[in-house]
C-alpha cells in the first residue's frame, strides 16, 4: 500500500542526489584550468540532458524489468510505457514512477563523475559518445545485477550508499580512460592551481548536500605565491601567514605557498589574483603601481629617515584604511604590509656628497617615478630585466644597482661592487593580498583568521627583516665592500632635487593618500 510519508522521503532524496551533479560542475569547473573551464562544466549538465532522455526510452526498464541470464532486463517499461503510480519494485510503499525518478539521478550523476578524469584531456564530442555507449554497457547492466534483481543480487551482494554501481564503476572506469588517453602534456613543467576557488567550496558544498557537521577540514590547499626567492623575506612573510593559518583554525584551513615564479611573475601574479584563480599573493608594491596608481605613495622618495618611522605611518589607521580601499577598488583585500628594508644602492664610484651621483649609469626597475628620481639627483638610470643585472655590473655595461640588502647579498651584487651607499631612497614594502571576493565569501570566523593571521605574520615579518638586514651587512662588511652613510646635509639636497618627483606623484594619486602619507613629515 502507498504510503505518502515514504513517498516524499524519496522525493526529497531524489532532490538532493540531484543537487549533486551541479555540484560536480562547479566543483570540477572550479578545479580546470581557465581555458578548460567551459568544457568542465557543460560535460555534467550535458550529461544531465542525455542520461535522463536515456533513461526515459529505455535504461529505467534495461535496469528494473525482467532479467535476461542476470545481466540485463528487458524492454517492457520502454519509453515508461506501464510506469505508473502503481508500487513499483522496490517496495509496496512506493509508485513505480517515483522509483524511477529516483534512480534516474543516480543515472545522472554517475557520468558526471567520470569526467574529473579526463578534465582538459578530452573533446566534448568524443566523451559524449563515449558516454552515451557506456550507459548500455556499463551502468544498466551493474545496476540491473546489483539493484534490479540480476546475479549479484541474487549472490547476496550488498551495495552501501551505490558503492558498486556508482562509485566503483565510475572509479574503474574513469581511470581506465586516463589510462587509455595518457598523462596530461607538459604537466610536470608547471604547477596547476584550480581556476576559481569559491566554485570549487560552491561544488563540494552541493555535492555533500549539507552532509557536513559543521566542522569541516579543507580538502584542498589554498594556493599562495610569491615571484621571490625561497630565502627571502617575502617567502618568510608567506611561509608565516600560512602557517598561522593552519594553527589558528585547528588545522580545518590550508594554504600551500608556491615561491620564486613557479605560478607567474610579478604581473601575472597580480592578474591571476584579481581573477580568483590564485587567491593569495605576497610581493612588493612597485609592480603593483601599474595597476593600482595610488600606491605610487610608496616611491616618494627619500620621505622616511628610519624604517619605524615608516612603519609607523603604515600602521596609522587614517593611512592603513586608505591604502586599503586602494586594493579593494583593484579587486584585491590587502591582509598585511611588511618590508624588506630600505632600497640601497650599490656601486663602483664612492658618493661622499650629492655631486657624486652625477652620470652613475644605474640599473632601476621600469617604474616612472623610479627613472624620473635618478635623473633628479644627476644619475643615468637605465631600466634592465634583474636577471642581467650580475652581468652587467660584471661587463660594466652599468656602473651601480639599487636594491634592499638581502637581494644584494643573496645574489651576490656585492661581489661585483666596491660600495654600497645607504641612500634608503625608498621602503621596500611587501603586501600580502587576497582575491577581494574571495575573501567576503568567507565565513565570518574565517576572515578573523586570516587577519589575525596575517598580523602576527606582518610583525614576524619585521622582526625577520631586521635581523637579516644586521647579517646581510656583516656579510658584505666580511668581502671588503664598504658601506657609505650619507650625512643629513646630502639627504636633504636629494629631497630639494627630487621636488619634481613629489609634485608629480602628488598630482596623480588622490589628494588624502599624499597628505595622510606626508602628515608629520618636514
Amino acid at each position: 500500500m502507498l504510503n505518502s510519508d515514504d513517498i516524499g522521503f524519496m522525493i526529497i532524496a531524489a532532490t538532493y542526489v540531484f543537487l549533486m551533479t551541479p555540484g560536480l560542475a562547479f566543483f570540477y569547473g572550479g578545479l580546470a584550468q581557465r581555458k578548460n573551464v567551459l568544457n568542465t562544466m557543460m560535460m555534467s549538465v550535458a550529461f544531465m540532458g542525455l542520461s535522463s532522455v536515456l533513461w526515459v526510452l529505455c535504461g529505467y526498464s534495461l535496469s528494473f524489468s525482467g532479467d535476461l541470464g542476470g545481466v540485463i532486463g528487458n524492454l517492457k517499461w520502454f519509453a515508461f510505457n506501464g510506469v505508473g503510480a502503481e508500487a513499483g519494485p522496490y517496495s509496496d510503499n512506493i509508485p513505480n514512477m517515483g522509483f524511477a525518478l529516483f534512480q534516474m539521478m543516480f543515472a545522472i550523476i554517475t557520468p558526471s563523475l567520470i569526467t574529473g578524469a579526463v578534465a582538459g584531456r578530452m573533446k566534448f564530442k568524443a566523451i559524449f559518445l563515449f558516454v552515451f555507449l557506456w550507459q548500455f554497457v556499463v551502468y544498466y547492466p551493474m545496476a540491473h545485477m546489483v539493484w534490479g534483481g540480476g546475479f549479484l543480487a541474487q549472490i547476496g551482494s550488498i551495495d552501501f550508499a551505490g558503492g558498486n554501481v556508482v562509485h566503483i564503476s565510475s572509479g574503474v572506469s574513469g581511470l581506465v580512460l586516463a589510462i587509455l588517453i595518457g598523462k596530461r602534456k607538459g604537466i610536470e613543467k608547471r604547477s596547476v592551481v584550480p581556476h576559481n576557488i569559491p566554485f570549487v567550496v560552491l561544488g563540494a558544498s552541493l555535492a555533500g548536500c549539507g552532509s557536513s557537521d559543521g566542522e569541516t577540514t579543507q580538502r584542498y590547499s589554498w594556493p599562495l605565491a610569491t615571484a621571490s626567492p625561497e630565502d627571502t623575506v617575502t617567502q618568510i612573510f608567506a611561509e608565516k601567514f600560512a602557517e598561522e593559518i593552519s594553527e589558528l583554525s585547528d588545522g580545518r584551513m590550508k594554504i600551500q605557498v608556491y615561491a620564486n615564479s613557479t605560478l607567474g611573475g610579478d604581473r601575472d601574479l597580480l592578474e591571476t589574483c584579481a581573477d580568483g584563480d590564485i587567491p593569495f599573493v605576497v610581493q612588493n608594491t612597485a609592480p603593483q603601481v601599474s595597476f593600482m596608481g595610488d600606491l605610487a605613495v610608496f616611491d616618494l622618495p627619500c620621505v622616511f629617515d628610519s624604517l619605524d618611522e615608516c612603519r609607523e605611518k603604515i600602521d596609522n589607521p587614517e593611512f592603513y584604511e586608505l591604502i586599503s580601499n586602494v586594493y579593494t577598488e583593484g579587486g584585491y583585500h590587502l591582509l598585511g604590509m611588511a618590508d624588506q628594508g630600505f632600497r640601497v644602492m650599490s656601486t663602483n664610484k664612492p658618493v661622499y656628497s650629492f655631486s657624486d651621483f652625477e652620470g652613475q649609469k644605474i640599473r632601476t626597475m621600469e617604474n616612472s617615478y623610479h627613472l624620473a628620481f635618478w635623473k633628479a639627483i644627476g644619475a643615468n638610470p637605465t631600466p634592465m630585466s634583474f636577471s642581467e643585472v650580475y652581468i652587467g655590473l660584471q661587463q660594466h655595461t652599468i656602473d651601480a644597482q639599487e636594491n634592499p640588502y638581502e637581494v644584494i647579498v643573496s645574489n651576490n651584487l656585492y661581489e661585483q661592487q666596491d660600495y654600497v651607499v645607504e641612500t634608503n631612497h625608498l621602503p621596500h614594502l611587501i603586501s600580502l593580498i587576497v582575491n577581494d571576493d574571495f575573501f567576503k565569501a568567507l565565513p565570518e570566523d574565517e576572515q578573523e583568521i586570516m587577519t589575525e593571521a596575517a598580523k602576527i605574520a606582518t610583525e614576524y615579518a619585521r622582526e625577520q627583516s631586521d635581523a637579516r638586514i644586521a647579517d646581510k651587512i656583516a656579510t658584505i662588511e666580511e668581502s671588503g665592500t664598504k658601506i657609505l652613510t650619507l650625512d643629513d646635509q646630502t639627504r636633504a639636497e636629494i629631497r630639494e632635487a627630487s621636488k619634481s618627483v613629489y609634485k608629480s606623484i602628488e598630482e596623480n594619486i588622490d589628494p588624502a593618500i599624499y597628505n595622510a602619507y606626508m602628515d608629520g613629515i618636514e
